[in-house]
């Protein structure tokens, strides 16, 4: 069932119209669609459906192989774009955790061993001044101010 409202406003009159509107079984019917499919329509369908699968998991497994296929001709062009590069860098894929270590850090200092730059220091380096442990940095009232 369908109302619609008319108003018409002329001056200081004013004419509403209501109409209600109830459509027949028949116009009911034609306004559903419902499709109709041709026996040779009928026929495609059913010798490409598989046997035991629902409609919906055929469907699905197009669309996988089609996923597939896709997966496989972007392989297939970046092997095609890999094999235009020339170079090839010599990398070693055999590299354990202890290599690595050992490369990328610095090595311990031995116990008992000074290098020659030590043991000159030690021999003709006699001055040690006393100095106080700050590390911090100066204050205000011990800057080096010259004093009047």
């Amino acid at each position: 069932m369908c109302s619609v409202v008319i108003t018409l406003v002329r001056g200081v009159r004013t004419l509403t119209l209501t109409l209600t509107l109830t459509p027949t079984r028949q116009q009911q019917a034609e306004c559903c669609f419902r499709p109709t499919l041709d026996a040779k329509s009928v026929a495609l369908a059913e010798a490409r459906r598989q046997k035991g699968l629902e409609v919906h998991e055929a469907l699905l497994l197009v669309k996988d192989g089609y996923e597939a296929k896709c997966e496989e001709r972007r392989r297939q062009k970046q092997q095609a774009e890999e094999a235009e590069c020339t170079f090839k860098p010599a990398t070693n894929e055999r590299a354990n955790e202890k290599v690595v270590a050992r490369v990328t850090q610095p090595p311990p200092p031995k116990e008992g061993r000074q290098t020659t730059l030590d043991r000159e220091v030690a021999e003709h380096c006699t001055f040690k001044p006393a100095t106080n442990d700050y590390r911090g940095g100066l204050s205000a009232s011990r800057t080096d101010k010259p004093s009047l």
